[in-house]
């Protein structure tokens, strides 16, 4: 019987989709540095290849690791180094510094960065059942290895694996211990079986040295709890020992990959305290503020960077360009970006089936939620260059559409849109009340992930549309490809918090570390109250940062209707100062003077244009945005901050120097040049 091909079961057909350079190691060049640039300090190991020791780099006094390679073919020593140079910059891979090579002996030598370490001899003892499980979940992380080597099979890196979880959880260290390579094979044969050997060895035609007929002898499989005591009991649970016998087998296709390895549930609690990790929060900051502050404080920080205005990170103030995310929602998408990774649109097996369900969800959450934009108006234009008519309509003094519009045009049988990105979870709509036939929304607008939307389309009277993609017909034929699963459950979610918390109050809770030395320690519900949710604080801050301006500064003009405006979308004109030049001057605030879509223009905005607004207020208008996460000491600081910037730049115009000395500007005649 012809023997079972022994196929790759990770890096079969990686070569194929990678370019030229890639793998091609042979054609490599090696660009060789200075040897005279290392001084070596002691010795560290040694291998069967090479002699791995301390040094320093003269030139500028730092560390170093200098491993010099024991001759070997040259071709074995550039693929070493095309490897090296490949996996450089790479989850937790020490990085190649530089190579060099002795004049005399041309013997090689491969500088890498120093790491701070400790003999695992010594280390392995001391760590806990977390501490284990989070260091192995590191060790997986690691990037591929191959370099033009097709029948590289990653399996046996994962039996290193598991020798190194049995010496750790069995606290026996190395837990195969022979003396030489025959002795070892007959170490390991005692607790996996002769029998499973022999199947091993019959199954792929590998011929045993006679040496091993005398001394491997017979032995049963040995059960894992064998090896429990009492001093590592505490280490040996259920999923560690499936894990452990899913390694440690002799055929390397039964093994696990090392991808399916960090989806064992073995690592389940490294995931759960990285996933907590996102939605910590430290106990010492119950101290002092009020719980609806503190909440924002915390979800801040835990969406963006900490923000101090003393500190060169700006407070954010421009959340109609995007907002952050909110931690519930990337809590919710973390599932399908690890374990659930299924295809949406794959019916045939479980996988698919929870994704479709997770999509549906979402769907479902996008429904219960249910202005224009400057993006549309472009893509009104961009029609208007394809031959349709485009018809612009007027908006009222206070920047109002008639929604007589909507009835016009089911009248009409026009299909009418409208964008709510802006409007989502920040007002309430009723697509049924509205009469749209047609409705988009945007994940990040909402405090969701960026790169997914939804368009709401309405079924009765039904909305006929043309698919502009074609492909696998996804979507019910309207837009193919593959639903990104982890985004459209993180927009589902967005809706669902905006939804739930668009009213004046919801339940919160915090998480405070428990006391313990390991970071990873269990977390507990330290306190839960009765706060104020998005709509109320939007509202209390909006009028804090309105009245805390127009009390310390004259001349101020709120753009807009002041009875029906969004509290989150504060726009201000500073009459007698360029807007462009205040924004410049707040750089410890993050803001614009309009839509992302178009901050790189000096054109001021065409809303305020379109309600009456001058054009030199609209050019000294700035958007200030409110959100979920600001607190009232960014509001604070925005306040005495612009204050101060405004007064600054009035002082150098001479127009507010005659405004203030009683001169009437528009009775002023000016000169044309």
């Amino acid at each position: 019987m012809a023997p079972i091909p022994s196929k790759a079961r990770v890096y079969a057909d990686v070569n194929p989709s990678k370019p030229r350079e890639y793998w091609d190691y042979e054609s490599h060049v090696i660009e060789w540095g200075n040897i005279d640039d290392y001084q070596l300090v002691r010795k560290l190991g040694r291998g069967k290849y090479s002699e791995v020791f301390e040094g320093v780099k003269v030139t500028t006094d730092e560390k170093v690791v200098v491993k010099i390679l024991k001759p070997v073919k040259k071709k074995k020593i550039k693929r070493e180094i095309k490897i090296l140079e490949n996996l450089r910059g790479g989850t937790n891979v020490i990085t190649l510094l530089d190579v060099v090579k002795d004049p005399i002996s041309r013997t090689p030598a491969l500088i890498f960065e120093y790491v701070n370490n400790s003999d695992f001899k010594q280390l392995y003892g001391t760590l806990s059942d977390l501490d284990i499980r989070y260091y192995l979940y590191e060790l997986l992380k690691g990037p591929e290895l191959l370099v033009d080597y097709q029948c590289y099979d990653y399996s046996l890196d994962m039996w290193s694996l598991g020798c190194m979880l049995a010496s750790m959880i069995f606290r026996k260290e190395p837990f195969f211990h022979g003396h030489d390579n025959y002795d070892q094979l007959v170490r390991i044969a005692k607790v996996l079986g002769t029998e499973e050997l022999h199947e091993y060895i019959d199954k792929y035609h590998i011929e045993l040295d006679p040496r091993f007929n005398d001394i491997l002898g017979r032995h049963s499989r040995k059960r894992w709890e064998r090896f429990i005591h009492a001093e590592n009991q505490h280490l040996v649970t259920p999923e560690a020992i499936d894990f452990l016998d899913k390694l440690l087998r002799y055929d390397h296709q039964e093994r696990l990959t090392a991808r399916e390895a960090m989806a064992h549930p073995y690592f389940f609690p490294v995931v759960e305290a990285a996933r907590q990790e996102l939605v910590r929060v430290s106990s010492h900051m119950l101290t002092g503020k009020s719980v609806s502050s503190l909440v924002r404080v915390c979800a801040r920080q835990l969406a963006t960077p900490a923000v101090d205005p003393s500190k060169p990170s700006p407070i954010y103030l421009d959340v109609q360009a995007t907002s952050p995310m909110d931690p519930r929602v990337v809590d919710a998408m973390l599932p399908y970006m690890m374990n659930e990774y299924g295809n949406p649109h794959s019916r045939t097996h479980a996988y698919g089936w929870k994704a479709e369900e997770a999509v549906e969800k979402a769907r479902a959450h996008i429904a219960t939620l249910i202005k224009e934009h400057k993006c549309v108006l472009d893509s009104c234009r961009s029609l208007e260059t394809e031959g349709f008519k485009v018809t612009y309509l007027p908006v009222d003094q206070g920047g109002l559409v008639d929604l007589k519009v909507c009835e016009i045009c089911r009248e009409r049988k026009i299909a009418f849109h409208t964008d709510a990105a802006q409007a989502a979870g920040k007002i309430p709509i009723d697509v049924n009340d509205l009469k749209v036939d047609l409705m988009s929304i945007s994940g990040h607008k909402i405090y969701g992930p960026k790169g997914v939307g939804a368009l709401y389309v309405r079924r009765r009277p039904r909305v006929r549309l043309e698919a502009q993609m074609s492909g696998g017909g996804q979507e019910r034929g309207l837009r193919s490809g593959t639903l990104p699963t982890p985004l459209c459950v993180g927009l589902g979610e967005a809706c669902r918090i905006a939804s739930k918390e668009m009213g004046l109050t919801a339940i919160a809770c915090f998480y405070n570390v428990a006391e313990s030395h390991n970071q990873y320690a269990s977390r507990k519900w330290v306190c839960a109250r009765e706060i104020e949710m998005d709509s109320a604080h939007v509202r209390r801050l909006s009028k804090m940062f309105i009245d805390g301006i127009k009390s310390r500064l004259g001349d101020i003009i709120q753009n807009g209707d002041p009875a029906h405006f969004y509290p989150g979308c504060v726009n201000l004109s500073f009459a007698y100062v360029e807007g462009e030049s205040l924004l410049m001057a707040l750089k410890s605030v993050a803001l614009s003077s309009g839509s992302a879509c178009t901050s790189a223009s000096l054109e001021p905005s065409y809303v305020l244009r379109a309600i009456g607004t001058g054009e030199d207020l609209a050019h000294s208008s700035i958007r200030f945005g409110i959100g979920r996460f600001t607190t009232e000491k960014e509001i604070q600081h925005t306040i005495d901050l612009c204050v101060k910037e405004v007064q600054r730049l009035r002082e150098l115009s001479p127009l507010w120097e005659m405004v203030q000395e009683g001169i009437d500007l528009k009775s002023i005649q000016w000169t044309q040049h």
